[in-house]
């Protein structure tokens, strides 16, 4: 009778995670920043924004839970030029954020991958041209050794690609 392997817990999760030494990370990909708007947005009839853009702007996402460094890292806080961002309403989920950005109740900074699987009518999106890309990275708990972690690294590796605002701009008119 055979023996099944499984693989120990693996998660691909956007960095930073914060400071915790009990996991092994590998960056797979790299993407560019891009904001949600909702289409009445007076910033939404341009063709991309700059961090100071976003300066008198609300952005909702994730807080509850998360190091400060890494909610820091995601709102873009402080600005460049040393302004504290403004924290709009509290999204857990992405769909939770890309709900409140369609109501109008702030913008959304996000994956550019995000854009192309969350491409509907109720939202704008935008790159973020002068922010500092967003890594995706497959994780594991340190004391994992397993050959399947090998194989998932590697294949993950090979067919990950990363996505960018010229994909995202054709999945919207699709």
């Amino acid at each position: 009778m055979p023996r099944w392997s499984t693989v120990p817990d693996a998660a691909f999760l956007w960095l930073p995670i914060g400071d915790d030494d009990r996991f092994t990370s590998h960056d797979l990909i790299s993407e560019p920043r891009m904001v949600a708007l909702c289409p009445g947005h007076p910033l939404a009839a341009r063709t991309e924004l700059r961090i100071a853009d976003l300066a008198n702007e609300p952005i909702v996402g994730p807080r509850a839970g998360m190091p400060p460094a890494v909610v820091r890292f995601w709102f873009i806080d402080p600005r460049p030029d040393g302004t504290p961002a403004i924290f709009g309403p509290e999204g857990r989920t992405p769909e939770e954020c890309l709900q409140l950005v369609a109501a109008g109740r702030g913008s959304w900074i996000a994956p550019a991958s995000t854009a192309t699987y969350f491409a509907f009518p109720k939202l704008v999106w935008l790159p973020l041209v002068d922010a500092e890309p967003l890594r995706l990275a497959l994780m594991w708990p340190r004391r994992s050794a397993s050959p399947l972690l090998d194989l998932l690294l590697r294949e993950s590796r090979r067919i990950v690609r990363p996505c960018t605002p010229a994909a995202v701009a054709a999945a919207s008119r699709s």
